[in-house]
């Protein structure tokens, strides 16, 4: 196959490289529901991810995001308001 056209190229590398970033970052999220989740919730969310790896990876990252910083405190302190600075 000839790639004559220099868009046709830039698109064929785009979607290569975002399909490779895509699989990269699904088998990263079912790595870490591996790791991190126990019983019951690990199968569910293995299940999810497998049947719908990509849209499930977006879910399973954001969702597991904001419950380790609700467990690390991080959601209830503002910055903003512990600054000594005053104008």
């Amino acid at each position: 196959m000839r790639i004559n056209d220099p868009v046709t190229f830039a698109l064929m590398v785009l979607g290569i490289s975002a399909g490779a970033f895509a699989l990269t970052f699904w088998l990263l999220m079912i790595k870490d529901c591996i790791l991190e989740k126990e019983g019951y919730d690990r199968y569910k969310w293995l299940i999810v991810l497998i049947l719908i790896p990509v849209i499930a990876a977006i879910f399973y990252f954001f969702i597991t995001r904001r419950e380790r910083a609700k467990e690390f405190d991080v959601l209830k302190e503002d910055p903003c308001e512990k600054s000594d600075i005053s104008i």
